[in-house]
């Protein structure tokens, strides 16, 4: 008897056994990455695979296919492909995200803009088609935004910081016409002031914010960080203190260059190298005059000269001052007031200090150059004039038409020098004065005064004059109109002419008649020549013997010429000590 499981079984035979299923369709596969296979589909040359961070937010694949002329030289049947399969993941992502896009021959590159973060950045490529794709190829890079770079504050004026930083650019293959950056000014920790600035590129990587609204005696934190499409730059910082303006300042000095003309030098000093303005005033005799002001660029040191006359009536020798300095930084306005005067002697004036001056003379004795050092002095603007020479003590501005006293020996100039002292005549009582002694002025002294253009900026002599005149250039003429000099008049009669004849040919310090009318003594630092030395030439002298150059040696002490005359010098650096002092009493 047979189980109930064999029947079972039976059964089923029976009932499968008398169905009839459907036939299965054959499969046709192709496989497109066998390079021998007829569906084989043209793919990446994985050498050609290039990589680079385009922009802050993008990142460009260079590619090209297999060359199809060698795939045909090599008997390799192949097809096209329809589209690009671009797979993109971060390092830190678990799956690619898959980008398809239509296959063009006259395309070979794919810019990916859907960059949101930096760091290790992994493709792979492959082509496709309705058979399927090919082998994928792989490429990585490393996509990081360049930091901000050498952060610095550079100038602080009353009205703006300057911060400074480099920012490179370059390291993407894209070309930056704007560079957005993003600063954040922190006061306190928690005092925020946000800019979001827009700058052009900078082809040396530069770039520069000015802050023109702070508070002073506060520090600043700065943090500056570039500003992409999608992703910030890492910032840098840098601290700023920020100092009040100086109340005082760091030097303060004057020096009466004349009866008329004052000196004044000034460094306010601080950490400020500008002010918004600085501003110069003066009284005179209860009367307020506003001399000078910047507005321009007022750097924290300045100086004038305060040529009183032009714009004052009765000024006098050992005139009296009070200056008022003050400058101005935003809110802040501060002052110094100070007392200041005129030279007390008339027909005088102030010679700077000039190091290693070029001397040289020419005589018939040959051509001698030296380099000399020279301390300040003042010199007589005019020869010494027979009035003064008969009353040292005089003290009174020149006579129009005062002759120079002539006939002078070196003993005789020498006496006259040592005697002389004018009247203070200035109500400034200072009878330290007396202490001032005159003297012959040194040769190189004497050429000092007569041909160097002084620049008070920087302090130097700009040009040597060789001629003491107005006439300038290769064609400069001296003539009778302008010095006297041989031709110039009868040598049968006097011919020596006033001080104040030739106005139009004074040196560029203001001196009077240094070429001809009358030569006059120095001291002679030749010490090749035991004698004494005369300089600038005479009344008789020719063209060539009239320079600020041209020397005649005598070598006695006592002989006198109708050509010999005069001027004097004195110390400036004892008399201003002796002068600033009586001048504050």
């Amino acid at each position: 008897m047979l189980s109930s499981k064999r029947i079972l079984l039976l059964l089923l035979f029976f009932v499968f056994s008398s169905c009839d299923f459907p036939t299965l369709p054959s499969l046709d596969l192709c496989n497109t990455q066998f390079k021998g296979g007829e569906c084989y589909i043209q793919s990446m040359q994985q050498e050609s695979l290039n990589i680079q961070s385009y922009s802050d937010n993008a990142i460009i694949l260079n590619y090209l296919l297999e060359d199809s002329s060698i795939l045909v030289a090599d008997s390799i049947a192949y097809d096209i492909p329809d589209s690009l399969i671009i797979e993109r993941k971060l390092e830190s992502d678990s799956i690619y995200t898959e980008f398809i896009i239509p296959y063009s021959d006259t395309t070979n590159f794919y810019l990916d803009t859907m960059i949101y973060d930096t760091g290790l950045y992994h493709y792979r490529l492959a082509t496709k088609n309705e058979n399927g794709r090919s082998l994928y190829d792989s490429v990585s890079i490393n996509h990081q935004l360049p930091p901000i770079q050498n952060i610095s504050v550079g100038e602080i004026t009353c009205s703006n910081i300057q911060i400074l930083w480099e920012y490179d650019t370059d390291v993407f293959s894209n070309t930056y016409d704007t560079l957005k950056f993003q600063i954040e000014r922190i006061l306190s920790g928690t005092d925020i002031t946000t800019y979001n600035i827009d700058l052009p590129y900078s082809e040396d990587n530069k770039y520069e914010f000015n802050n023109n609204t702070f508070e002073f005696g506060v520090a600043y934190e700065y943090k500056i960080a570039f500003q992409g499409n999608a992703i910030n730059s890492l910032s840098a910082a840098v601290q700023s203190d920020i100092p009040n303006p100086p109340t005082n300042v760091d030097s303060l000095y004057w020096i009466p260059i004349s009866s008329d003309i004052v000196y004044v030098n000034w460094n306010i000093g601080g950490n400020y190298n500008y002010f918004d303005s600085i501003k110069v005033d003066n009284e005179i005799s209860d009367v307020t005059y506003s001399i000078y002001q910047n507005k321009d660029a007022p750097t924290n040191a300045g100086y004038l000269l305060d040529s009183l006359s032009t714009y004052a009536n009765g000024i006098n020798a050992g005139q009296k001052l009070e200056y008022t300095l003050q400058w101005f930084c935003k809110e802040k306005h501060n002052v110094k007031i100070f007392k200041a005067a005129t030279l007390p002697y008339n027909n005088m004036v102030y010679i700077p200090d000039v190091s290693n001056y070029p001397y040289t003379e020419i005589s018939t004795s040959g051509t001698y150059a030296s380099s000399m050092p020279s301390s300040p002095f003042y010199i007589d603007t005019y020869e010494i004039t027979e009035n003064v020479y008969n009353a040292p003590e005089l003290n009174t501005p020149i006579e129009a038409n005062s002759l120079p006293k002539d006939s002078l020996s070196y003993d005789g100039a020498n006496t006259f020098a040592q005697n002389r002292h004018p009247a203070n005549n200035s109500n400034i009582l200072c009878d330290e004065l007396s202490q001032i002694e005159f003297k012959i002025p040194q040769d190189y002294q004497w050429q000092i005064a007569s041909r160097c253009q002084y620049n008070w900026e920087n302090k130097t002599c700009e040009q040597y004059f060789d001629y003491p005149i107005n006439v300038v250039g290769d064609n400069a003429i001296i003539s009778c109109n302008f010095i006297n000099y041989s031709g110039c008049c009868d040598v049968n009669i006097d011919c020596v002419q006033s001080v104040d004849q030739y106005p139009e040919s004074i040196t560029p310090f203001g001196l009077y008649g240094t070429s001809a009318n009358l030569q006059e003594w120095v001291v002679n630092n030749n010490s090749s020549i035991s004698a004494n030395k005369l300089i600038g030439g005479y009344f008789s002298s020719t063209y060539d013997e009239v320079t600020t150059t041209s020397v005649y040696y005598s070598f006695s002490n006592s002989t006198a010429h109708a050509s010999y005359g005069l001027r004097t010098v004195f110390d400036a650096e004892e008399f201003l000590e002796i002068w600033r002092d009586c001048v504050d009493q």
